[in-house]
């Protein structure tokens, strides 16, 4: 018999999200189900933490390398899927989680009543909590709970991701969206959101993308432009790329309701 759920990320070095991650999915899935693929950190929580999962150590010279880590994450994927009937990969600083209005038990409540679909996966509805520091909404306090410190989230068509699966899925890079001959992308299910956290505190994303720049790159990945984001290190630049880039004009900023504002 297969158990019923896996779920996995990707790091190196991220000291500050993967205990975010980790404390979020240990809540709702045995720490035995957990699988961290730790790309060479030198971070001592990084490491330890990765430990109190199950830590895969995956190597590359490159820090960056888009085609290399969608295809670790595939083939980590395909394994896990025959030991357990489901798989959700998700990077760090990314939760899935179900409306806690309608399943107020969280992920595991969700996945008992919920099969996948004929598809194979479930499309996440994603949405980006940003910080609003020009409005003056206060610097994380990375010990108490996220979403209370948070006013503001806003939909996004670009982190509704393909991330819960029965099968193996063929991730273009990014994860944003599934290559040919992949059937298209179905509607986002409305009762299991993605929140994408990369832009939660200012100052915390601003001190990553100067530690990203420094790092070794793909030189394709420079040529084509992938993961430019994490290489912004002029200050006016990174500011514009934080309040504009990636946001989908189709959706107002919303208030986060206050049912969310405890799962996290």
């Amino acid at each position: 018999m297969k158990r019923r759920i896996a779920v996995f990320t990707i790091v190196q070095n991220e000291p500050i999200f993967l205990p975010v991650w980790s404390r979020y999915y240990r809540r709702h899935v045995p720490e035995g189900d957990l699988f961290v693929l730790d790309h060479d950190s030198t971070d001592a929580v990084t490491v330890e933490i990765a430990r109190r999962c199950n830590r895969v150590p995956v190597h590359r010279s490159e820090s960056f390398n888009h085609g290399w880590l969608r295809d670790v994450v595939m083939c980590f994927q395909t394994f896990l899927l025959q030991s357990y009937e489901l798989v959700l990969f998700c990077e760090v600083d990314e939760i899935v989680a179900p409306d806690p209005v309608l399943w107020p038990n969280g992920l595991a409540d969700y996945l008992q009543h919920r099969g996948v679909p004929e598809s194979g996966f479930v499309r996440c509805l994603g949405y980006e909590i940003v910080h609003q520091w020009r409005e003056g909404e206060p610097r994380l306090d990375w010990q108490q709970p996220l979403l209370r410190q948070r006013r503001h989230r806003r939909r996004s068509d670009r982190y509704s991701k393909p991330a819960l699966a029965g099968r193996p899925l063929e991730w273009d890079i990014g994860f944003h969206e599934l290559c040919s001959p992949e059937p298209a992308l179905p509607s986002p299910d409305p009762e299991l959101l993605l929140l994408h956290l990369h832009r939660v505190d200012f100052e915390t994303c601003r001190a990553k993308t100067l530690e990203n720049a420094s790092r070794p790159w793909s030189a394709a990945d420079v040529a084509a432009g992938a993961g430019y984001q994490n290489r912004i290190e002029d200050e006016q630049e990174f500011e514009r790329w934080f309040y504009t880039d990636f946001y989908d004009d189709l959706y107002a900023v919303e208030p986060i309701p206050e049912a969310w504002q405890v799962i996290l």
